[in-house]
């Protein structure tokens, strides 16, 4: 079924010929580039919320929009945080 279904697509979609002949479409290697990275955010080492940063961002831009977040400004409830751990592209531990 899928064969034929695939050819009913290709001709509605223009192709001309059948699918299984046409060739591979050409690669754009700046689509293959991700930008940016969503990271997980804890405090105390539990999984509270994600933020999407841009790849590579600076330490001091990360902290500033973790502690932008709701969730961890009601869980902070006006206090400064002990220490914040940031690991790079990857995650933030906010501890209190």
């Amino acid at each position: 079924m899928m064969p034929h279904l695939a050819e009913t697509c290709w001709a509605a979609l223009g192709g001309s010929g059948m699918v299984a002949d046409a060739g591979w479409p050409d690669v754009d290697p700046a689509l293959l580039v991700d930008n940016s990275v969503v990271v997980a955010v804890q405090v105390n080492g539990k999984r509270r919320d994600e933020i999407t940063l841009a790849k590579g961002a600076p330490k001091d831009e990360v902290e500033r929009q973790v502690l932008s977040l709701d969730v961890i400004a009601r869980m902070l409830d006006g206090q400064v945080p002990k220490k914040i751990i940031i690991v790079p592209d990857r995650i933030v531990n906010v501890v209190i």
